[in-house]
């Protein structure tokens, strides 16, 4: 296959997956119009790759086009990385402030923001993600609600960003990584 070709099937499976999940947005969403452009996405040249076809299985099934959902997941999923290294890591008087923040974004905030390069985040969600991260540099640093000491003092003491800044910095890293990437090459 060609590269006109990949790219002409490529850009008729965006364009139905964009048209499902516009119709979708819109509640304008039948079964008809399914079929449809089912249908549409059958009869291109080529046959859609696996992971268009989970892309349609995904953009058909998924009422809530919200990120609420994904964002609330994610934090019992970092939790649960903190949680068993608590004791060992995180509240261990022993280790410097250096080590346990440079496991706490290896295994914390990772989990937290996996594919969030790609992502729209609004402000509901970043104060969701913001929440989780100061709850765990206050675990770090041994600081109980009643120090009320405001959360720039904790990021200041912890050495660290803002779950917004650190998201930006993704993204931004993410866009300039699919910025040099070669024509011929899908992100």
């Amino acid at each position: 296959m060609t590269f006109s070709n990949s790219l002409v099937a490529w850009l008729t499976h965006t364009v139905v997956l964009v048209l499902l999940l516009i119709l979708k947005r819109q509640k304008y969403y039948s079964s008809a119009l399914r079929q449809i452009l089912l249908h549409l996405s059958s009869t291109s040249k080529t046959a859609p790759s696996p992971m268009w076809i989970s892309l349609y299985t995904w953009a058909l099934s998924n009422n809530e086009l919200d990120l609420s959902h994904d964002i609330h997941r994610r934090v019992p999923f970092a939790s649960s990385a903190f949680g068993p290294l608590s004791q060992r890591v995180f509240l261990n008087r022993n280790l410097n402030l250096k080590t346990k923040m440079a496991v706490y974004n290896a295994v914390c905030v990772s989990t937290l923001l996996y594919g969030c390069e790609s992502r729209v985040l609004y402000r509901r969600h970043i104060k969701t993600l913001e929440h989780f991260h100061i709850s765990c540099l206050q675990r770090m640093l041994r600081l109980h609600w009643w120090d009320k000491v405001i959360h720039v003092e904790i990021r200041y003491r912890a050495r660290c960003l803002s779950m917004e800044v650190i998201i930006a910095e993704r993204q931004l890293r993410w866009t300039g990584h699919v910025i040099r990437m070669p024509e011929n090459r899908l992100p």
